[in-house]
């Protein structure tokens, strides 16, 4: 059994980091994919007393953030359903990208990780070259750094993508609500329950 985790924003990198890590699977009926967004958190606050309270405004950023990251697992693990694989969406939440990415893959004992080499995404900053290097430097599992997406791995993302928007509209909120609920969400140093796993239909 190989562990493969995918680190994921909106940007094209994102693309071309998810096909070649589905590249890496060998066994559709033992290896594991794992799909992780990572929000970085916002520090800009004030302090009451002795209580630091976030600024409403960052607050509000950071949801949209989580909002948008989620919507993406979402997007990728219906494509991991599309293409028969078996998956498990991870939401993050820390200060420092890379170190969240780390930890995450030695938890999760990861075999692989693959990320893009950097992302222009307005939602998150995954694919940094601060991030990727971090990785590559700190992990305890071989590192993929995807640097452009192939032809070919665009036209199977258009062409998958097609076909999910192209489902019925209630096939598409059950499979939304399944992944949805159960969704593992982590911030850096602390364990949030419910670990997921999408099994490909």
């Amino acid at each position: 059994m190989v562990n493969i985790m995918v680190a994921l924003d909106s940007s094209e990198h994102s693309k071309a980091a998810f096909y070649n890590a589905l590249a890496l699977i060998q066994n559709r009926e033992t290896d594991k994919l794992i799909l992780m967004s990572v929000v970085e958190r916002i520090s800009a606050g004030f302090t009451i007393g002795s209580f630091w309270q976030p600024s409403d405004i960052y607050t509000a950023a950071e949801s949209e953030v989580r909002k948008s990251l989620t919507s993406i697992l979402q997007h990728y693990g219906h494509i991991a359903v599309h293409e028969k694989v078996d998956c498990s969406l991870l939401l993050g939440t820390a200060d420092h990208i890379g170190e969240m990415i780390c930890e995450m893959a030695e938890e999760k004992k990861v075999d692989f990780l693959v990320m893009g080499r950097r992302g222009t995404s307005k939602i998150s900053r995954i694919f940094v070259g601060s991030s990727s290097k971090y990785c590559v430097e700190h992990a305890n599992c071989n590192v993929l750094v995807v640097k452009e997406i192939s032809p070919e791995h665009s036209l199977r993302y258009e062409s998958a993508s097609h076909q999910i928007k192209s489902l019925d509209e209630m096939e598409r909120t059950r499979r939304n609500q399944q992944l949805s609920s159960k969704m593992e969400d982590r911030s850096h140093g602390v364990a949030s329950p419910s670990p997921i796993s999408s099994k490909p239909n």
